[in-house]
């Protein structure tokens, strides 16, 4: 899958999915000019590849090679855009902004940015069934096939976009926004950690913590997200048809926003603590964890944390 292009050197990994990103969607010489001038502006601006980043690691520590890791943590990073681009559309968040970049809808056209999407989807998808078919435990792909369908299908990103579309009422309960909530941010952070944890040599307590951490930490980010959204006045709690969204804001309020978003990280931190082995061989999952409300809000940083 990798062969033409430069060896990853596992040493500088944000550089090796940099790279693995830019080269794996291939030759668009022979695709329409408008699709391929949206793909190339993406490739070139990529905004989705700290998951990705997380995803070599965590196949590094559990021993897998670094062919395997990065097509794992590039696959991660096309579907994330993906997902990204799709969020950014009128019909779901109608965001302009991107990390202070014009949205790719903006930039080519909605229908253009629809195709875009697509095409990181499909080659996400490619990317992540040949790397888990080359992974050391065959014998653990019937698991990691569901891991994927519950993280983007219909009980994952799909069904939570879904449930948005709901009739949500101004005051919103807890425990419902919670089931959307672990559908959306969570799902994506979820398949990032467990999918190099089962194909690699994770161990079946290794993965019932990982799974449980990188819950914790999603959720974390769903919380800050729900606040930096309203702080930023990005329809504030509102769809932008006007309905309201399912929001911890809408639920707990910014304070108690803040409140829950202190006790998830400290519940993930102790998760973090029990896992197994020598702290350093998970200095990965340290990247994880979110920047806490007043930090976002001294850096200015706007637009989704993933």
């Amino acid at each position: 899958m990798f062969a033409e292009m430069s060896p990853f050197d596992p040493r500088f990994p944000r550089e090796a999915v940099a790279a693995a990103f830019r080269a794996a969607m291939g030759s668009l010489t022979r695709v329409d000019h408008r699709l391929a001038a949206a793909i190339a502006d993406t490739l070139a601006r990529p905004v989705s590849s700290d998951l990705g980043v997380v995803t070599f690691r965590i196949g590094l520590e559990v021993g897998l090679g670094a062919k395997v890791g990065i097509g794992l943590a590039c696959g991660v990073a096309y579907l994330r855009t993906a997902l990204q681009i799709l969020d950014d559309l009128p019909v779901f968040n109608g965001s302009r902004l991107r990390q202070d970049t014009p949205c790719l809808h903006i930039r080519h056209g909605e229908k253009i940015a629809t195709l875009a999407a697509l095409a990181f989807l499909n080659r996400g998808s490619t990317l992540l069934w040949s790397a888990m078919q080359d992974g050391p435990h065959p014998d653990r792909l019937r698991r990691a096939r569901g891991l994927i369908e519950d993280c983007l299908g219909l009980h994952g990103w799909i069904g939570g976009r879904a449930d948005e579309f709901g009739k949500w009422p101004e005051r919103q309960n807890l425990r419902q926004v919670f089931a959307v909530a672990r559908k959306k941010i969570p799902s994506m952070v979820r398949l990032s950690v467990m999918l190099p944890a089962l194909i690699g040599d994770a161990s079946e307590r290794e993965i019932m913590l990982l799974d449980r951490l990188a819950l914790l930490r999603g959720l974390a980010h769903q919380v800050a997200d729900d606040l930096e959204h309203a702080r930023r006045g990005m329809h504030g709690n509102r769809m932008p048809s006007g309905t309201w969204r399912p929001s911890f804001v809408a639920a707990q309020g910014e304070s108690g926003a803040v409140t829950l978003f202190r006790r998830l990280e400290r519940m993930a931190d102790r998760v973090e603590r029990m896992l197994p082995g020598e702290s350093l061989r998970w200095g990965s999952v340290r990247e994880l964890r979110p920047l806490s409300p007043l930090e976002l809000r001294a850096l200015g940083t706007g637009g989704e944390l993933f």
